[in-house]
């Protein structure tokens, strides 16, 4: 079977899910994809590039799952979808971890940070423009998509240390919450309002 670039990436994206930056050697990848490491050069010219390629693989999945949401039509709905786009990236790559690794990397070099934090700016604006077309103000538009995110983030992170959370069924779920909750109008039952100040 021939492995192609795309293969080595997703095996780098696994394994650095799985164990933090420092795991993606190519040594290691070549293994698992039983060639040898001669097969990795064909594709890329060392490890770093293969970092960034991984970097801007994960900036594009962030494009990607906003536009594949778009395809719905009311903000709830595009919420929604998004969810399912989420779990279907988990699906392909067997983890959801990738954003807690990519995170921890980020710790380390202030190039990736930067990256992260652009990424992570982007995704809590696509949530806010959600809430904003839905009715609500401004400010608490901001505030449940800045909890919405920290609440996904946290679960993700939480997953990686207890496996029996790392499920499709239990990512559905936490997303319905989101869902629920973010969009309950103010004055409601359910509302998750602003903190007092």
């Amino acid at each position: 079977m021939k492995v192609t670039k795309l293969d080595w990436l997703r095996v780098a994206v696994q394994q650095m899910a799985n164990h933090n930056i420092d795991g993606v050697k190519v040594e290691v990848l070549a293994r698992q994809l039983n060639v040898s490491k001669g097969s990795f050069y064909w594709h890329f010219k060392n490890r770093g590039e293969l970092l960034q390629a991984i970097i801007d693989l994960w900036q594009q999945e962030t494009d990607d799952l906003i536009v594949e949401a778009n395809k719905a039509n009311a903000p709830h709905e595009r919420m929604a979808h998004l969810f399912k786009a989420i779990e279907a990236l988990t699906e392909e790559y067997g983890t959801m971890e990738i954003d807690t690794a990519m995170f921890n990397w980020s710790l380390r070099d202030p190039k990736v940070a930067a990256v992260v934090k652009t990424v992570e700016a982007k995704r809590i604006a696509f949530i806010e423009d959600l809430l904003l077309e839905a009715g609500l103000t401004a400010d608490l538009a901001k505030f449940r998509a800045e909890f919405a995110y920290m609440t996904f983030v946290g679960f993700v992170d939480r997953a990686k240390r207890q496996p029996e959370l790392r499920t499709p069924e239990k990512l559905i779920e936490v997303g319905q919450f989101l869902l629920k909750t973010i969009f309950t109008p103010p004055g409601a039952t359910d509302d998750v309002s602003t903190p007092s100040r």
